[in-house]
């Protein structure tokens, strides 16, 4: 059986053209075709270890925004040593 034992939340940045704002925050939703302009999209990778050397990556797209990487910091200890085949269970535990 294999155990989370570490958590790595990795963040990285990059330019995309002709893309801008309708909003003021990058949220989800808000961005929108503006020829010419340049955005900077923020978006984070998370890696999941367990103790027996598997890992599982995922990386975040459009709805990856700052809060969404300061919410998996902030839930990402609580997978410390979980059964990560019990994906049903972690999920409903971190959604409240």
């Amino acid at each position: 059986m294999s155990i989370i034992d570490q958590v790595t939340l990795t963040e990285f940045q990059f330019e995309v053209t002709d893309i801008g704002l309708e909003q003021a925050a990058a949220g989800v939703g808000n961005m929108a075709y503006v020829k010419g302009n340049k955005f900077t999209a923020r978006r984070f990778a998370v890696q999941i270890h367990t103790d027996d050397g598997l890992t599982g990556e995922y990386v975040t797209h459009w709805v990856g925004t700052p809060a969404s990487l300061a919410q998996a910091t902030m839930l990402a200890p609580m997978l410390i040593g979980r059964n990560p085949d019990h994906r049903e269970q972690i999920y409903d535990d971190l959604k409240r």
